[in-house]
């Protein structure tokens, strides 16, 4: 392989960034708010005050574990953005139980923050 020599090799060494932060440097998480929809990038403490490592909670935050540590961050500035609560507006009507939920894409473009998102609404085609 070597032929038995000795060899020098530079290997370049980074801080590993994940995907899910451990925290947010103490200051307050990021959210966004729109029509009502509270999002939030998934982060450790958030799954913390859901309690999501003490007992079964529920499926959707089963699911949002489960993506913790099979995502790998992309960009640097990548998040897994979620839907955390919808808050109660008789333009959302019947969407006020939905919590804790993966968004992936917004109008087929998957989204990669939650500053992206804001991108994506402010640019909307669509109706």
């Amino acid at each position: 392989l070597r032929e038995g020599q000795p060899m020098e090799l530079n290997v370049p060494v980074t801080i590993s960034r994940h995907l899910v932060p451990t925290h947010w440097d103490n200051k307050p998480p990021p959210y966004l708010i729109v029509s009502g929809f509270v999002f939030s990038a998934l982060s450790v403490p958030y799954l913390e005050a859901v309690r999501a490592w003490s007992t079964y909670v529920c499926d959707n935050v089963s699911y949002l574990l489960g993506v913790t540590s099979s995502e790998p961050l992309q960009q640097r500035n990548d998040q897994l953005v979620i839907l955390t609560q919808v808050l109660a507006n008789r333009a959302n009507l019947g969407y006020e139980n939905l919590t804790d939920l993966h968004l992936v894409t917004f109008n087929s473009i998957k989204v990669r923050s939650l500053t992206h998102l804001e991108f994506l609404i402010k640019n909307n085609q669509h109706p």
